[in-house]
């Protein structure tokens, strides 16, 4: 990980950046009445990415931030048995961008603090592939369909100061993720259950309402 933050009269920046190189390796192991089952997973994972903002007073109560985030991940496994000759193999990449804008003002002398948001994020699932020798997952063997989601997320909040020792506050929030990799383009036998790789998972939401109140005696 790296990160750099400076700044220039009434502008400020910052910047990270962080890389990851994961060697994933497990032994799994099941035994059914007489008969023992054996395979080595050996996972390579890669995710990489880089976020950046710029922040600026645009009035004397009134702070501007505008910001780009850019990541990206891929998966490329292989199941190995070692009771049989079978092996599974899945591949696939994500990349992801976002760019947001963030307004924060001071209002009634400073008693009242308002923030609003918004984020747009788009996220696209490519290059994947699934190979099985173990039935019935053979029938899925292919390329994976590529894919892409994108939302708009809006942020606003308020915070009251009816003291310098007493504040309370009111958020609501949106919230976007798209599915991970293992789930877009990894099918088998998991905790017991059957799952097939789907690439047209839709992303996850979430809307948050938060209330509450700060007191320093």
């Amino acid at each position: 990980k790296l990160a750099y933050q400076g700044g220039a009269r009434d502008w400020q920046w910052q910047l990270k950046t962080f890389y990851q190189l994961e060697d994933y390796r497990r032994v799994s192991e099941t035994l059914q009445g007489t008969t023992y089952t054996r395979f080595d997973v050996d996972s390579d994972r890669e995710d990489m990415g880089l976020l950046l903002n710029v922040s600026t007073n645009l009035f004397p109560q009134n702070r501007l931030t505008v910001g780009i985030d850019v990541k990206e991940g891929r998966v490329d496994a292989i199941d190995q048995y070692k009771t049989s000759l079978d092996r599974t193999t899945n591949t696939g990449k994500m990349r992801f961008y976002a760019l947001y804008l963030q307004d924060e003002m001071d209002l009634f002398d400073q008693r009242l603090h308002l923030i609003g948001g918004i984020r747009y994020d788009y996220a696209e699932f490519f290059g994947g592939s699934y190979y099985s020798t173990v039935s019935p997952f053979s029938s899925l063997n292919g390329n994976l369909k590529d894919n892409s989601w994108s939302a708009f997320s809006p942020r606003i909040s308020a915070r009251y100061f009816f003291t310098d020792s007493l504040s309370s506050y009111l958020s609501y929030g949106r919230g976007f993720r798209a599915s991970i990799l293992d789930d877009l383009c990894r099918s088998g036998i998991f905790w017991g259950l059957y799952k097939e790789a789907n690439p047209e998972l839709e992303p996850e939401k979430i809307d948050t309402f938060e209330f509450g109140a700060d007191a320093r005696p």
